[in-house]
C-alpha cells in the first residue's frame, strides 16, 4: 500500500543575526518553526549554511515565551536556568548560563540526530548612576525580540495568512514527519 503524504505549509516569520549563526522563525503547519543556521562569509558576503530545525506546538512555545519573560524581567537574575523541550530524537533547549568571562547569557540549542547548534542572544547596555557610582545594566534585547515573536505565534499574528495556505481539511492534522515539541512532561531543569 502507497503511503499518502499530507502537504506541509511553511511561512517565514523573521531572522536573528548573531556572530556565526541565524536563528530563523517561521510557522510550520499549526507549530513554530526553529531553525539555526551556520553562516559562512564568501566574496564578502554571508550565506546560510547547514542547520537544524525543530518545531514546537502551542504548549511548548508558551512555555519557552514564559521562560524568555524570566529573562527579560530579571526573575531570579543571578541564577543560571534551563527550559527543556524534548520529543524523540530532537531537543530544543533555552537556557541563561555563565559564559567563560561570567557573564549570564541567554542561548537556544536544538539537537537532533545527535547533532547540535547553539545562537547565542546578543545584548545591550547601559549605565545609570546610583548612589554617586556608575553601573552598568544590561538589557536582554534580542531576547525580549524573541519572546516578543513567540507571543505573536501565540495570539495569532500573520497566522491568517499562513493558515490561509492550509489545504481544506489539512487545519487539524501534522504531517507524519513533523517533530512536534510539546512542554507536556518536560520541567526546567536547575
Amino acid at each position: 500500500m502507497e503511503k499518502k503524504y499530507k502537504k506541509a505549509i511553511s511561512t517565514f516569520i523573521r531572522n536573528f543575526y548573531g556572530g556565526n549563526h541565524c536563528l530563523t522563525f517561521g510557522y510550520f503547519n499549526q507549530n513554530l518553526s526553529f531553525r539555526i543556521s551556520n553562516l559562512s562569509k564568501s566574496n564578502g558576503r554571508s550565506s546560510m549554511g547547514n542547520g537544524i530545525t525543530a518545531t514546537v506546538n502551542y504548549e511548548g512555545a508558551c512555555y519557552l515565551y514564559q521562560f524568555a519573560m524570566s529573562i527579560v524581567n530579571e526573575i531570579d537574575p543571578e541564577n543560571e536556568k534551563r527550559a527543556k523541550l524534548e520529543r524523540g530524537d530532537t531537543t530544543v533547549i533555552l537556557e541563561y548560563i555563565r559564559d567563560q568571562q561570567n557573564q549570564l547569557v541567554p542561548s537556544l540549542t536544538i539537537t537532533k540526530n545527535n547533532q547540535s547548534i547553539s545562537y547565542k542572544f546578543t545584548y545591550r547596555t547601559y549605565q545609570v548612576k546610583k548612589d554617586g557610582q556608575v553601573i552598568t545594566k544590561v538589557v536582554q534585547s534580542e531576547v525580549g525580540a524573541f519572546a516578543k515573536t513567540i507571543e505573536g505565534y501565540l495570539i495569532g499574528t500573520g497566522a491568517d495568512r499562513h493558515l490561509a495556505k492550509m489545504p481544506d481539511g489539512n487545519e487539524n492534522s501534522q504531517d507524519e514527519n513533523q517533530q512536534s515539541l510539546n512542554a507536556a512532561g518536560n520541567n526546567s531543569e536547575w
